[in-house]
């Protein structure tokens, strides 16, 4: 495997972009589309978590009939599957009940069914054989519901136009299936019958496109990678194909795309920049999974996009857009989250994806806004986690700010954590693990991979910044003496304080004194961490995180603090004391403080050296041995000696 070191030095130059403009708000549009998508399907969630792991769906030919304006879809099923435990003499899929089951058959002989609650049950008269292949073909017909997952209208330019979009529940309102996060089918098929003048596109290669008729086309198209039931897809309308072969160091690799007449020159422009975006993520995460097929986009009518395995759909094809369901291909594709709480692994790789093309492949200052626009959205309010705790809750679920925007930031910081090389190789490990390669992973398998990689605090880095709410929010305090210290104290405040969470991050602060630019950093464990350096030039300027790598409230910040001799002020309060004396400071102060307390005969009953924190305003001296009397305390700092008097009395 090559080292990632090398793509990180050799930046493409021959391609980066000086001067484009970005729309940095798409992740909010596909995160909004996803959501509606998501709640057409919602109510039929509970029935596609049923057990079904005793048996394994190996092929699907999908044999259909529509035509684009028409809500309607007729067709053959045939599903090839093994059953996998004994006991079973029926099997459960998945079928809306709008979709009418005219006939099944189990390899050519009837078998009975029942058909509700959005679930077909095929009943087969006897125990199921363990391992053995079965063959049942479903034919059906019906109405689709209006629910986005099989829509069939007209494009902004008043043209027909028909698609799917099965995401996460859509897949059985327009053909029956095994719909679940479980199984993945390994061959699929898709012969899609429609009038002769609309063209189809669909997962996998066309294979052929045939007559039926005098007025109408088969078109046949075959994938042979696993596929998740949800990214199984097609589309129609009277469409321009753009076939090219990309020249790519991976190797040649077939693009094809499918653009409203219209938007043909439009959208041939946006993708200039296509072939780098591949080029980095397979440098970055390997090969694009299905290589031996193709890659290539589909436009439908609805905002936003969707990953389709090997054919995504696109309302347009601007960077941002075309970066992100490019990224997931391999997360969401290849590897799929393994329930709808590890939607993330999806969501926030897509939208980091999206950022890493600003960072190697545009001018600095596209990265930079993408950061600062990022750290912008997920700060807009305190509270929320990564973690989903509830996917019933959709708007929680797609939430942009925290799924995609704050997701990708703990990738970001997990990146800054474990730098370029540990890091990537770290994914690119999880992604080609061959436990859930093409096929399906929880948060803790990255989080293995990461460990594995040697990631420092992995655990701790998760509880505090995945499952935990809000944010830091910083204040650097600094100050040089005339002898040459340089006193750091690091502050932490969350934005989420009901949780009691302190985040835990090294933090690179950049000091610039008079000849140099040094970068350090602090291990950050403890609101009111500080290190003294020996420093003798003088500092210019102190910057806190100033390459935005870690997730903080944009009002962190520094703060250089002035001593002179006549603000600091010391009291004892209260006065007398019993137990404890509490020394007040009327202002910050420089550490190291002599202590000394005598009693009235001058005798010294009490002399330490204090250090202090310089954002300290008081310390607590013991004074629990004191007899009871009157005793004078002597306060030495940088630059005086004060002298108070307190009383003793007797404590509880």
């Amino acid at each position: 495997m090559r080292l990632i070191t090398a793509l990180i030095l050799v930046i493409f130059s021959a391609s980066v972009v000086l001067a484009q403009e970005f729309d940095f708000t798409t992740t909010e549009q596909i995160a909004e589309f996803e959501k509606k998508a998501y709640k057409s399907a919602l109510e039929s969630q509970l029935n596609t978590l049923i057990y079904r792991n005793y048996f394994d769906v190996t092929k699907q030919i999908i044999d259909i009939e529509v035509e684009p304006g028409i809500q309607f879809i007729e067709g053959t099923i045939t599903t090839e599957f093994n059953l996998l435990e004994s006991g079973y003499s029926t099997i459960v899929l998945n079928c809306h009940d709008s979709l009418r089951i005219s006939e099944a058959k189990i390899e050519g002989a009837p078998v009975n069914y029942t058909q509700g609650e959005d679930l077909l049950n095929i009943k087969f008269g006897t125990e199921l054989e363990v391992n053995k292949k079965y063959r049942l073909e479903l034919k059906y017909e019906g109405i689709p519901p209006e629910t986005r997952a099989f829509s069939s209208d007209t494009n902004s330019y008043g043209d027909s136009v028909l698609w799917t979009l099965s995401e996460p529940y859509g897949a059985k309102d327009w053909w029956p299936c095994k719909q679940d996060l479980q199984d993945k089918i390994e061959d699929l098929e898709l012969r899609v019958t429609v009038p002769a003048k609309y063209k189809v596109a669909a997962n996998g290669l066309l294979e052929s496109v045939a007559p039926v008729g005098n007025s109408k086309l088969k078109y046949i198209w075959k994938h042979q990678y696993p596929i998740v039931t949800y990214l199984v897809a097609f589309a129609v309308s009277d469409y321009v194909v753009v076939n090219e072969v990309l020249q790519l160091e991976e190797g040649p690799m077939n693009f094809v795309n499918y653009i409203y007449p219209q938007d043909t020159a439009e959208a041939l422009a946006d993708l200039k920049e296509f072939k780098n975006t591949m080029q980095l993520f397979e440098k970055l995460f390997g090969p694009y999974p299905f290589r031996k097929e193709q890659y290539g986009h589909a436009q439908f009518s609805w905002g936003g996009g969707m990953e389709h395995q090997t054919m995504s759909f696109m309302v347009n094809f601007k960077h941002g857009l075309v970066a992100h369901e490019l990224a997931h291909q391999w997360f969401g594709d290849m590897v799929t989250c393994g329930t709808w709480k590890d939607l993330w692994l999806n969501e926030s790789f897509a939208t980091y994806c999206d950022g890493l093309t600003y960072d190697f492949l545009f001018n600095e200052g596209a990265w930079e806004n993408w950061k600062n626009i990022t750290i912008d959205l997920i700060t807009s309010a305190p509270g929320g986690s990564v973690n989903i705790p509830d996917t019933s809750d959709v708007d929680r679920m797609f939430s942009g700010r925290l799924t995609y925007r704050k997701g990708s930031y703990v990738l970001h910081m997990l990146r800054y954590k474990m730098g370029d090389t540990a890091f990537f190789k770290a994914i690119r490990d999880y992604l080609e693990d061959e436990k859930h390669n093409y096929g399906f992973a929880r948060t803790e398998d990255l989080i293995w991979h990461l460990k594995a990689n040697g990631g420092y605090k992995i655990d701790e880095f998760f509880n505090d910044w995945f499952y935990a709410q809000g944010f830091p929010i910083y204040e650097l305090q600094w100050h040089q003496t005339d002898k040459g210290k340089l006193h750091l104290v690091l502050n932490q405040e969350q934005s989420y304080i009901w949780e009691g969470v302190f985040f835990d991050m090294e933090v690179p602060i950049q000091i610039v004194d008079d000849a140099t630019d040094t970068t350090l950093v602090i291990d950050h464990t403890e609101s009111g961490q500080e290190i003294i350096l020996d420093w003798e030039l003088p500092v210019r300027a102190v910057f806190l995180d100033p390459k935005r790598w870690i997730l903080k409230c944009k009002e962190s910040k520094v703060t250089q603090l002035d001593y002179e001799i006549d603000e600091v002020a010391y009291k004892i309060a209260p006065n007398p004391i019993q137990n404890e004396l509490n020394l007040l400071f009327s202002k910050p102060i420089l550490p190291e403080l002599d202590i000394a307390i005598y009693d009235l005969m001058g005798n010294v009953i009490f002399q330490e050296k204090i250090n202090t924190r310089i954002s300290q305003k008081q310390l607590t001296i013991d004074t629990s041995t004191l007899l009871n009397g009157a005793y004078a305390l002597t306060v030495k700092d940088y630059w005086k000696k004060t002298s108070l008097k307190f009383i003793k009395v007797k404590g509880n």
